[in-house]
């Protein structure tokens, strides 16, 4: 659903910045997924947000907005080919190219 950039030159003087915001990242979404399924407290005033929350996962399985590469390499091949047929970018970039290194690998929190 969304991609998260760093500016070159912040990644090249702060190699660990990569890896500490993939970090974060995962540790909201845990959180927030953690807040969403609880059932018996509601976060929000929405009455049958507990059944869309078990048809969502009926339909999209527990993990429906999943983060990683290999989550979403499909996805991000794709992009990349959009892209570059529709002109927006100037040549066909591989999924690789679009990490900075080290965070190919699925993040641990």
């Amino acid at each position: 659903m969304h991609a998260l950039g760093i500016r070159r030159d912040l990644y090249e003087n702060n190699r660990w910045l990569a890896a500490s915001l993939s970090k974060a990242f995962l540790q909201a979404k845990r959180l927030a997924d953690t807040e969403l399924a609880e059932t018996t407290a509601l976060k929000i005033g929405l009455p049958w947000v507990t059944a869309e929350y078990e048809a969502t996962i009926d339909a999209m399985g527990a993990d429906f907005w999943s983060y990683g590469v290999e989550a979403n390499r499909k996805t991000l091949s794709t992009m990349a080919r959009y892209s570059y047929e529709q002109g927006l970018a100037v040549r066909l970039l591989s999924v690789e190219e679009m990490f900075a290194q080290g965070n190919l690998n699925e993040t641990k929190v």
